[in-house]
Parts: C-alpha cells; sequence; structure tokens
C-alpha cells in the first residue's frame, strides 16, 4: 500500500534508515493515534450507531467526512512501515558478523593477555614496565567492555525481531481499519436497508477491536521495544567511546625506554633490550609492534562508531527534510514542498500540454480569534482548517500552509477551471461547516475553547475563509531546453499572482467566497 523506502547497505547496529524511521517516528506516530486517530474511530462509531438508529442526511454527511479524516490519518501512519523482503534478515545477519569478529579478537585478546603478562614480569622495574602494566589494566577493561559490547548486540537482535513483527501487525492492523472504512462505512441514505444497518453494526464492532488492539499493540511496542532499544543503543554507544578512549593511549614510548636505560649499566641495558625485543618484537612509530594486532580491533570500532555517526546525521538529514516538508500546526504540506510541487507540475504538464489548476485561500478574520481566545486556541482552528482540507481534496491534489493563515492547493493534472472552481467551492463549504463541528466535538476544551465553542453555537463567530482560483492551459512546449527554468518560473508567478489577485477580491466582496479566474500564458 505504501512504497517502501529504499533499502540501504549502511546500517546502523543492524538498523536500515526504514528500521531507524519507524523507531523515529513512533512517538509521532503513538501521539497522533491517543490524540486524533482513536477519537476520531469513537466518533465515528457514534455515528454510526445513530445512523443506524434514526437515518438522515446529516449524521451520513459527518460519517463520510470522519471516514476520509481517519483515512488520511492511516495512510500517514502506514509511511514507513512497509518492509521489504529479506531486509530484517539482512540486517540479522550483518550483526551477527560483526558479533563473530568481536568475539575472534576476544579470544586472541585472552590469549596475549596471558602472554603479555608473563612477559612484563622478566622486564626490570622502570617506566616501561610501569606503562605496560597499566596497559594490561586497561587492556582488561577493554575486553570487558566488548563482552558486554557483545550482549548488548544479542540482546538489540532480539528487540529489532520483536519490533519488525510488532510493525508488522500494525502495518497488518492499520489496513484491515482501511479495507473496514472503505468497504463498510460508504453507505449512502439510499442505500440504508436493514441488511446494511446490520452490515454497519457489524463493522461497529470490527472497528471497536481494531482501535482497541491497535492501542494495546502501540502500548506494547513503546513498552517492549521503543524505550529498551533507546536504551540499549545509549549503553553501546558509551560502551563503544570506553574502547576507543582505551585504545587511543599510548603503550610505550621511545622516552621511556631511554630513561630506563639511564637507570641501568651497560651491561643491564643490553640484556633490558634484548628481553624487548624478544617479547615484544621490534619498536615502531614509538610504540610496540606487538600492539598492532590489538590497534586493527580498536581500528575497526572507530570505523563503526565513525559509520554510525555518519548514519545517523544522514537519517537525522532525513527527518529534517520530512519536517521541512511538513507544517505542525496545520497539519499539511509547507510552502517550500508547495513550490516544488508546482514546479514539477508545470514541467510534466508542458510536455503533453493541458490544464493547471491552484487555489489560494485564507480564514477571514482570523487576527480576531487568536486577539480574543488567544494563541493555543487560533492553533487548535489552523490545525481543524488544514485537516478538513487535507480530508476535502481529492487524489492527486496538494494542500500546503503558505503562511499564516494562508493556504494553497494544487489541483491534480488537467484540472480545468470549472472543475477547479467546483472543487474549490466545495472545501469552503466544508471548511464553513465542518470546522465548527470539529471545534464543538472538541472534548475537554480550556476555558479560552470552550468560550468559542459557545460564541460558535450562538452566532456570534464563524469560521470561513475566503479564497481565489487560477488556472492556465499550457501548450505543448519543451520545458528542457534553457529557457525552462525561466518558462517555470513565469508559469509559477501568473498563477500565483492571479489566484492572490482574487483572493483579495473575495475578501472585499464580503468574505466566505471562493473567486475563479481562468489566465492564459503569453510567451515571449
Amino acid at each position: 500500500m505504501v512504497a517502501s523506502l529504499v533499502d540501504l547497505e549502511k546500517k546502523i547496529i543492524a538498523l536500515s534508515e526504514r528500521q531507524l524511521l519507524i523507531i523515529q517516528d513512533f512517538d509521532q506516530r503513538y501521539a497522533r493515534f491517543f490524540r486524533e486517530h482513536n477519537q476520531g474511530a469513537l466518533q465515528l462509531i457514534s455515528k454510526a450507531k445513530q445512523l443506524v438508529k434514526s437515518p438522515n442526511q446529516e449524521v451520513a454527511e459527518e460519517i463520510r467526512n470522519l471516514v476520509g479524516r481517519i483515512e488520511s490519518q492511516i495512510i500517514s501512519s502506514l509511511r514507513f512501515l512497509s518492509t521489504e523482503e529479506g531486509e530484517s534478515s539482512q540486517a540479522y545477519e550483518l550483526l551477527v558478523q560483526e558479533n563473530s569478529a568481536d568475539k575472534s579478537a576476544l579470544q586472541i585478546l585472552e590469549v596475549d593477555y596471558t602472554e603479555l603478562r608473563k612477559n612484563i614480569g622478566a622486564l626490570p622495574e622502570g617506566e616501561v614496565k610501569e606503562a605496560l602494566l597499566d596497559f594490561l589494566d586497561r587492556l582488561k577493561k577493554g575486553k570487558e567492555a566488548s563482552e558486554q559490547e557483545q550482549e548488548i548486540n544479542k540482546r538489540l537482535v532480539s528487540l529489532l525481531a520483536g519490533l519488525a513483527r510488532t510493525a508488522q501487525r500494525e502495518q497488518q492492523l492499520l489496513e484491515n481499519e482501511l479495507s473496514v472504512l472503505k468497504q463498510k462505512y460508504s453507505v449512502t441514505l439510499e442505500e440504508l436497508d436493514e441488511a446494511r444497518k446490520v452490515e454497519l453494526a457489524e463493522a461497529n464492532i470490527s472497528l471497536e477491536k481494531i482501535i482497541q488492539d491497535l492501542g494495546n499493540l502501540l502500548e506494547l511496542e513503546r513498552r517492549q521495544f521503543i524505550e529498551p532499544y533507546k536504551a540499549f543503543t545509549n549503553r553501546k554507544y558509551e560502551v563503544t567511546k570506553k574502547i576507543l578512549a582505551l585504545s587511543q593511549e599510548k603503550v610505550i614510548t621511545s622516552k621511556m625506554i631511554q630513561a630506563d636505560l639511564k637507570e641501568l649499566a651497560p651491561l643491564q641495558a643490553e640484556e633490558y633490550l634484548e628481553q624487548l625485543l624478544t617479547h615484544f618484537s621490534r619498536l615502531e612509530d614509538a610504540a610496540l609492534q606487538y600492539f598492532l594486532r590489538f590497534k586493527n580491533f580498536f581500528r575497526r570500532k572507530t570505523t563503526v562508531l565513525k559509520q554510525r555517526q555518519e548514519d545517523e546525521t544522514r537519517v537525522e538529514m532525513t527527518l529534517l527534510r520530512r519536517k521541512a516538508q511538513y507544517d505542525m500546526t496545520m497539519g499539511i504540506s509547507t510552502k517550500n514542498f508547495f513550490y516544488e510541487s508546482l514546479n514539477s507540475h508545470i514541467r510534466i504538464t508542458t510536455r503533453m500540454g493541458g490544464f493547471i489548476s491552484i487555489m489560494l485561500f485564507d480564514l477571514d478574520l482570523f487576527k480576531q480569534i487568536n486577539d480574543t481566545y488567544g494563541h493555543p486556541v487560533g492553533d487548535k482552528v489552523l490545525w481543524t482548517v488544514g485537516q478538513v482540507a487535507l480530508a476535502s481534496i481529492r487524489t492527486g491534489d496538494i494542500v500546503s500552509r503558505l503562511g499564516g493563515e494562508e493556504v494553497g492547493i494544487i489541483f491534480g493534472a488537467g484540472t480545468s477551471a470549472n472543475e477547479a472552481g467546483e472543487a474549490a467551492e466545495r472545501i469552503r463549504e466544508r471548511i464553513e461547516k465542518q470546522c465548527k463541528e470539529r471545534i464543538l466535538d472538541e472534548p475537554n476544551p480550556s476555558a479560552e475553547l470552550k468560550q468559542l465553542q459557545d460564541d460558535l453555537l450562538e452566532g456570534k463567530r464563524v469560521i470561513t475563509a475566503s479564497g481565489g482560483v487560477a488556472t492556465i492551459e499550457l501548450p505543448k512546449i519543451d520545458a528542457t531546453s534553457n529557457d525552462g527554468e525561466k518558462l517555470v518560473r513565469a508559469v509559477t508567478a501568473q498563477l500565483y499572482a492571479a489566484a492572490d489577485k482574487m483572493l483579495y477580491n473575495a475578501k472585499h466582496a464580503g468574505r466566505n467566497m471562493v473567486i475563479p479566474v481562468e489566465i492564459t500564458y503569453q510567451l515571449e
């Protein structure tokens, strides 16, 4: 249902980017479910029961709107839950390989630790022996830390396997819910005979069960996998840093050897050097060649840590790009995404020619809402408008926040002026009706939100929008030429200016209306 993210070869403790995003996206999915999804589903069940008991057109329309809203939430939650076959097993194999390499290194470490202790005993007292004994202690700590890291890796393997199963179950439940919504709740008033009433009642039971299972599953996922995963990766990070810190310290330097030689008679010095050469091979770069074997082990750890840091940076950039395309206040895409999409839309349309239509709208007298009820209530209104607009657009349309209370909509390819005008009017009507309903349905309102609810009921306040729609018909044009970007910018500017002018006209004509216009692009 949702396209899988690209499978990357680089892993973070055997985690793919998709898996890491599932983990980092969890908090948002968890909050969205208990704040909106669960509440919307319970409202839908209540409305469906009301429709079965007393059929009327208004309730049927509310059900349709609720279904659209919940479907949008489900699709958003499914974004990172799809999996590619074999990815988990590949990740597991990489972690097994890492553990196997660590195990081999630790076995060598154990043998050499014993040999090193024996050889150190043959050296005379001095700075070199003291440094070697200190290194022996650090070597033991490094071995203990590496063993601890292995245990953490084993735990992470188990956590990731459990998380994969849970995410798959979560995806299945969401897809089941989507299927129930599409098949059982898309009933019109005319179709509501006794058989459909029975189906609707059964659908309520199914939906209630799915929502309960989803809530339980998310709690389980948070408690058993997400929180332990974060704790174990933090521990692994600290252990790896400890191992690397041990490897950075020098064991023996030339100055230490020279200091020892000064304290020895010529014959003793000769025996001393012979012991060093016999037991510890030759000297290189002011450190013993003997320890290069361990430096390779540490170097691999350094590479793993560097890889982890690079991958975490890359994933963080992915999340930042997501955030840059998603407006948290209204729950829709951002201005940058709007213009990127519009430019792409224009380029595609120029290949064959056709219509491009956009809509700009903003809320009427929104400043009064902020001034009267406060910005938290204003943000609640903005969120509600964004979600109503999102549920009202068609497949292929894009809705974005352009700034403040202004919203832009790019209609799907080939949308003519008449079609765009009708779609825009439908959106305006739904904002006027559904925003009020959703605000009135808000449970446990603050004193300020309760005041807005009372004012809406008494007709002292309304939530409406004014909009402008602009349509342009482009002939088939070669937008890949040197002048292609100039053409795209010109079309974008003309569309925006025309829609903005119609929005201005709608405001000054009395508000709560949409004015469309069709413009002609003149090629230079």
